[in-house]
């Protein structure tokens, strides 16, 4: 029973190491661009420097709805579109994200956690 106690123990100390000892995650930070295409807008990420042109070609893309916004002070997500995302150009924005680790049979991923218009 006490060495479980003490492997548990020992896994709940890594776990709170790796986030940063107080469960949170800093997001990787990326100048990037943004662009809404059929009325979807998304950000080319998470390379470095995002391919040229537009549309992006091969970049990886990764929608934006729900994601945190700033145009000079912060909006909701869900709030409504990032008017700063004009359809059929690319859009210089910033954008935090976070890569997420494959754990068992759940898959990794990317997540753009917020949005900055401009740069």
């Amino acid at each position: 029973m006490r060495s479980s106690m003490t492997a548990g123990i020992l896994a709940g100390l890594f776990l709170l190491t790796a986030c940063g000892g107080d469960g949170q995650v800093t997001p990787d930070v990326l100048d990037t661009f943004a662009y809404s295409d059929n009325g979807v807008q998304r950000v080319a990420c998470c390379e470095e420097p995002p391919e040229e042109g537009y549309p992006p070609g091969d970049s990886p893309e990764y929608p934006v709805a729900g994601v945190d916004w700033w145009d000079g002070s912060w909006h909701e997500g869900d709030s409504e579109p990032v008017p700063c995302i004009k359809p059929d150009r690319r859009n210089p924005v910033r954008v935090g994200y976070v890569e997420t680790q494959v754990t068992d049979d759940a898959p990794g991923n990317t997540l753009i956690v917020w949005l900055k218009c401009g740069r």
